[in-house]
Parts: structure tokens; C-alpha cells; sequence
């Protein structure tokens, strides 16, 4: 998957990658698309939703908040609502 890429001027997407494979538990079946609009490289994450339980970054999950993205521990109700548990 990620050998066909073609890499734009954006050098640190490598790295990124290889960040979050070891970042994230459970591993995740994540792609980058690289693209050009208007002359400037263009990057975007995909990661598919969470099915029974929360993708943690490092030792963290994360959720949105509005605007926010916070630690997911910091809103038992939500995880509840998300997980029901």
C-alpha cells in the first residue's frame, strides 16, 4: 500500500507514517493521500472508525469535544456513550 505512493515536495509524510504505525494501538489500517491543488502539495489522513473500542495514541485515546480534541478519559460519559460501558 504505502510503496505506491509517490511522495510530493513534503518529505516529512514518511516519517509521519512510520510515527503513527508505532503510535498506534490497536494498529490501524491508516493511508495518506498525497495530491496537488492549485500548484501547492496537498496531504490528508484517513483512518477508518473505531468498531469496540477506542484507537489510543501512545497511552491516550483521544475524542472530540466540540472544537476540541481531548483526552478521552477526561469524559467518562462520552467514552460510555461511545463504548457502552
Amino acid at each position: 500500500m504505502f510503496a505506491q505512493m509517490t511522495f510530493l515536495a513534503i518529505p516529512y509524510v514518511f516519517k509521519l507514517q512510520n510515527w503513527l504505525m508505532w503510535s498506534l494501538r490497536p494498529q490501524v489500517d491508516f493511508r495518506i493521500h498525497e495530491w496537488r491543488q492549485e500548484e501547492q502539495p496537498m496531504v490528508m489522513s484517513e483512518f477508518p472508525c473505531a468498531v469496540d473500542a477506542p484507537a489510543r495514541l501512545r497511552e491516550d485515546a483521544y475524542v472530540r469535544v466540540g472544537s476540541l480534541t481531548e483526552r478521552l478519559d477526561e469524559y467518562p460519559p462520552k467514552e460510555r456513550e461511545l463504548w457502552g460501558h
